[in-house]
């Protein structure tokens, strides 16, 4: 009777670790840094933009650093450092604009909006995360063709 017991307990706990698994937050990159997955390619890329004040100055973003040239680009354009939840991405919009250029051309915008969520936002510390999110291609075939891309970006407010 004891080994009767203890599957249905053991095959409970597997599936409740297993859907906990999902809520759990992408790997946090080092300060200043974006990972970024794109379908399952996995990319690593230094910040040089983390500073804004959303529709004042222009100026409100989080990016790769303006020399890099390197692709994938990553680009989160009209960032509110303000907001602390409920963050939507969008291609186009008032803000929290996100776009991604791929080096086999062309590149990635979501397809309609996506979740994304800010893990800190401290007085000197910016974290945010979109998990999966829909996508689009821009303007021509991409590599890898992917339908999300999930990213975590920490990065030192002011930089």
């Amino acid at each position: 009777m004891t080994k009767k017991r203890t599957r249905p307990r053991i095959l409970m706990q597997f599936l409740l670790s297993f859907a906990m698994a999902t809520d759990e937050n992408l790997p946090e990159p080092a300060i200043n840094t974006v990972n970024i997955i794109v379908g399952e390619t996995k990319y690593t890329k230094s910040l040089g933009v983390c500073r804004g004040n959303l529709n004042v100055n222009g100026q409100d973003d989080i990016s790769i650093a303006p020399s890099d040239l390197s692709l994938p680009s990553f680009y989160l354009h009209k960032v509110d450092f303000t907001t602390k939840t409920n963050v939507t991405l969008t291609a186009i919009g008032s803000s929290f604009n996100l776009n991604i250029d791929m080096p086999s051309g062309g590149g990635y915008d979501p397809a309609t909006t996506c979740e994304a969520k800010i893990i800190e936002n401290s007085a000197t510390t910016y974290d945010i995360q979109a998990k999966k999110c829909s996508v689009d291609k821009i303007a021509v075939a991409v590599d890898p063709p992917t339908n999300t891309i999930s990213f975590r970006a920490r990065c030192t407010k002011g930089l």
